[in-house]
């Protein structure tokens, strides 16, 4: 949980890529959203898709005042 926690903090933060590539698949079978919850939420906040290609995303960073909704 400490770890999760971090990794959403990072890609809510100033610090985070640009860029990043998603893939929304599980390898063990779970429901997707389920590892990693908080850093995929705060994905699915702060970045938007900008092209699609053998079932990976690359989410680019919206301008961080629309995305935080200021």
């Amino acid at each position: 949980p400490a770890l999760q926690e971090l990794n959403g903090a990072f890609f809510s933060s100033e610090r985070a890529p640009d860029s990043v590539l998603w893939s929304l698949d599980s390898i063990d079978g779970k429901f997707p959203l389920m590892d990693d919850a908080a850093a995929q939420l705060a994905l699915l906040a702060h970045y938007r898709p900008r092209a699609a290609e053998n079932g990976l995303l690359l989410l680019e960073r919206a301008e961080r005042g629309i995305a935080q909704g200021r």
